[in-house]
């Protein structure tokens, strides 16, 4: 089915000619086409080494300055910090080093969060985003402090871009690996000019969209294990039975077949949700069929993830943490066979936090190594971490801001490492 987006929703984040935020159906797939290499699962595999640099980063600092200490740790913080240095040293060979900032508070990751809220009054008056950029940047800092560290990462954004241009006939001239930039400059992806401000807002969309949703999936998932010692306890013994050395580096394609590790995962991920808001769709050649009616073309239809993924007739008790559900059964002669729904389908059927389709999330496969590796680094290396002050308040979503956020109230996954 070839399915537009809404296009209302274009210029809610000031992206509009990012693949995100494309409308029609064909120039989206040219430019996902171009992507897409960039984000292949072999190509990830060989990244995996420098996710593991950063993961064990985190896991040094947490071991270095909290251990034994009483000092708290913002675990949301933290996997902010850590995403970020992974998909921007990947995406645009640029080291921010987000992890080394005191406490991981990041004026970008913090911005980010702080202006959340503004996404949906961009879509009523969509003349904001393009008014706060046209003001000068210092006055926009004294207005709104959160803006301006996003306006200066923006532009660092566009320092590397330019960079890339520059040298695009040279390799990789003026980086130090290949970039998201050089895939898309030397696609064969035809009708499409990448121009410096295409290239500025691929890049802004991807690395905001898979920031907040994996820094969102490891904190859920984090609290979820601390608060639940059974779960907590299987997983170790499932880690230090596959990675007898807690200083030896992760394969990704060992811990990728760790059941109970990825079993957890993905009850993480079916608890963060991704993008949980309606992601209207329109098929504007044909009438959309389902269960006896017919949605004429040119209609909107939307389904939201936070629904799909709390259904109680495939996710009995959806509030209930339970990893179970994603664990392979053994068969009548033994064999491991994948999880099933109640109604009998593959359970995996309905994970739906990446999205399915044309649209799925292109970044997936880097999204789901970052998640693998973090996770089993710093449950396998960082013991005695606890819970301080924190609840399911903290981590169940109160409000939609394009992804899902906890009561106002919230001060994060917070932790006391003994």
């Amino acid at each position: 089915m070839q399915s537009d987006k809404y296009d209302k929703l274009r210029f809610r984040l000031g992206l509009h000619l990012s693949t995100f935020d494309t409308i029609n159906h064909h120039a989206h797939q040219r430019h996902r086409a171009a992507l897409a290499p960039f984000f292949a699962r072999q190509r990830i595999l060989n990244y995996s080494p420098e996710i593991q640099v950063r993961a064990d980063t985190l896991a040094d600092i947490l071991l270095s300055e909290y251990a034994g200490k009483g000092k708290i740790a913002n675990m949301n913080e933290a996997f902010g910090a850590y995403t970020a240095d992974a998909i921007t040293w990947y995406a645009m060979a640029h080291p921010f080093d987000y992890l080394r900032y005191p406490d991981f508070v990041a004026p970008y990751t913090s911005a980010i969060v702080k202006l959340a809220k503004s996404v949906h009054a961009a879509v009523h008056f969509p003349w904001i985003l393009p008014l706060v950029q046209a003001l000068p940047h210092s006055l926009v800092r004294k207005i709104n402090p959160p803006m301006g560290d996003i306006l200066d990462f923006q532009k660092d954004v566009r320092k590397q871009v330019s960079k890339v241009v520059s040298g695009e006939n040279s390799g990789n001239k003026n980086v130090s690996h290949r970039t998201v930039f050089h895939e898309l400059l030397n696609s064969d992806s035809k009708g499409t000019d990448f121009s410096l401000e295409l290239l500025e807002h691929e890049a802004l969309g991807l690395l905001g969209g898979g920031i907040e949703t994996t820094k969102n999936t490891l904190s859920v998932a984090t609290y979820h294990v601390l608060a639940n010692p059974s779960i907590h306890a299987r997983l170790r013994a499932e880690l230090e039975e596959a990675i007898p050395d807690p200083n030896a580096p992760i394969s990704l394609l060992a811990i990728e077949k760790l059941p109970y590790l990825n079993a957890v995962i993905q009850e993480g991920l079916r608890l963060s949700y991704g993008i949980p808001q309606r992601s209207p769709r329109i098929n504007n050649i044909d009438a959309v069929h389902y269960k006896g009616y017919a949605i004429p073309p040119g209609t909107p239809v939307g389904m939201s993830t936070y629904l799909q993924l709390r259904h109680p007739d495939v996710f009995p008790n959806p509030d209930v943490f339970d990893p179970e559900r994603w664990t392979p059964v053994a068969d009548a002669d033994g064999v491991l066979q994948p999880a099933k729904a109640p109604n009998g389908n593959l359970v995996s059927k309905y994970q739906v936090t990446f999205s399915k389709g044309a649209r799925m999330c292109v970044g997936m496969n880097l999204a789901m190594a970052e998640i693998q590796i973090g996770f089993a680094t710093l449950f396998r290396r960082v013991d005695g971490m606890r819970l301080f002050e924190t609840d399911r308040k903290d981590v169940d979503m109160a409000a939609e801001y394009l992804s899902g956020h906890p009561v106002e109230e919230s001060k994060g996954v917070r932790v006391i490492i003994d």
